[in-house]
Formats: structure tokens, sequence, C-alpha cells
């Protein structure tokens, strides 16, 4: 019989399953402290649900509390659920529909609010009462030369620096930052190029930087109401989002429903799992 056990110390068996199948399976991968920081540095806010068989380590999963968003001056405590697996001559014996009962359970009894997950078999969590909920778009924006009269091109002294110490999502090779006087850009890169991740500050300064630093073709993740869009647009970008449609929510505590979760609580690319 699989067992579920809670640890707040790191487990090499489960790393090794993580590294197996996220990393080593697909042909790529830095380390996974490389990839998630918070695995070394002592990050107090993630626990580990574990499974094992006849005492061997055969999955689990990462639950990062996640404090970034307020509604009506609560701090929702959210649980990041990452990292995911089971060994593969271990599936189909219903091992992953025990390890996520027992995550919902020991969610609820350490005081989350709710519970959010980036997956692209949403079927897997559905059963668990998972709901997709994602405002966020991802695609191409390709230059068109083409900029509106309106369009304001500032004076642009951004520098790209590579972030050695930001997380990199496991698809991609390295992480950057885009510094301007008024504002910074998030970027990721991988085989095929550049991807915007985000940015803060000066809007217009942003959408400037891009255009004079970055190559005429690139990928972006924008939420779906996101000013930049509009900025790139007048700029002469054609965009080509689509909905991301990869981020599912559990409500815990049912004072916050999906609704308002996914209104007020933002989470930034690089801080998912």
């Amino acid at each position: 019989m699989v067992t579920i056990r809670k640890s707040v110390a790191r487990i090499a068996e489960f790393e090794s399953v993580v590294w197996d199948v996220f990393f080593q399976a697909k042909n790529r991968g830095i380390s996974l402290p490389r990839h998630f920081p918070w695995i070394s540095n002592g990050d107090d806010s993630v626990y580990y649900m574990v499974a094992e068989l006849e005492g061997q380590v055969v999955g689990g999963l990462a639950v990062r509390e996640w404090v970034g968003g307020s509604i009506h001056n609560h701090k929702v405590k959210t649980g990041l659920i990452g990292l995911v697996c089971t060994t593969p001559i271990f599936r189909g014996r219903g091992i992953a529909n025990t390890l996520m009962n027992a995550t919902l359970k020991q969610a609820a009894d350490d005081g989350f609010d709710a519970l959010t997950l980036w997956t692209g078999k949403p079927d897997l969590y559905r059963q668990h009462g998972f709901v997709e909920a994602d405002i966020w778009t991802y695609g191409w924006a390709r230059r068109t030369h083409i900029r509106r009269p309106r369009a304001v091109l500032m004076d642009c002294s951004a520098k790209l620096v590579e972030r050695p110490s930001a997380p990199i999502p496991p698809f991609a090779l390295s992480t950057h930052e885009l510094i301007g006087a008024q504002s910074s850009v998030f970027l990721v890169k991988d085989s095929a190029g550049w991807i915007v991740t985000g940015y803060i500050g000066d809007v217009k300064e942003a959408a400037s930087s891009m255009r004079a630093i970055l190559p005429e073709n690139w990928r972006v993740n924008l939420e779906k109401d996101d000013i930049l869009r509009d900025e790139l647009i007048d700029l002469g970008y054609h965009l080509d989002l689509k909905p991301a449609n990869l981020q599912m929510w559990l409500c815990i505590n049912s004072n916050y429903p999906v609704a308002q979760l996914v209104e007020k609580l933002r989470i930034p690319v690089l801080e998912r799992i």
C-alpha cells in the first residue's frame, strides 16, 4: 500500500524522480536548484508530499506558499503546486490520485485559502475540484514597421543583463532582465529565442526598450488586459496571442471564490512551479 508523508526537508530520492521525469526524459535542464532556487536556499515556505511504496519513493509533489496578493485586506494564503510526478514503472496504480487527496487534506489542515497549479493535462485535476481559470495569453510579437501616428518611442538606454540567481523555467536555458531608467522587463531564453515574461515600471519605456533591444520577432506572456499590448501595437508590432489555458485553481476557503482569486492574485511566470 502506498503511503503519503509531508516533509519540510529535501528528499534526494524525490528530487531524483523529478529530474528523471521533467528533465532527463525530455533531454533538457541544468540542475534542480538552478531551475528552482528555493530547493536549496532553505525556503521555509516550501514542503513536499512524498509517495512511498514499500519504503521506496515512487512520486510526490511540492507545495510552495505564495502571499503576493490580498482580498478585502486579507493576505490570501495560496499554495502553488508543482513537480507532480510518479515514477513511470509505478504509474497506473492510483498513486497520483492518493497523493493529490492527501495533499488537499494537508493544505486544508495547514490553513491554505486556495491552491493553484499549471498543467497541460487538466483532466487529472478536475476530479479533485480544480477548475481552469487563466488570465494569461501567449504567442508571438512580430514587428511590422508600421507605427501608429500616436506612437511614442522613448529614448532608450536600457541594458540587457543575465540574472544568474533568478529561477529558470524547465523549458528555458537562462533568465535575463532588460533594465531601463524607469522600468524592468523580465525575459527567458530557450532554443527558439526570447520570451518576455513580465515587466514593472513605466509601460511606454518598457515597450520602447523591447523594440530597441530585442530582435524583430519574439514571444511574450501577457495578461489579457495588460496595457502593454496596446503600446506594442502602437510601436508597430503584430501580436498573435492566444489564451494560455494552463492555470487551474481550487478554492479551499469559501470566502474567496475562484473568480476573486483569478482577479486579485496575479502570479508572475517566474514565481510558478
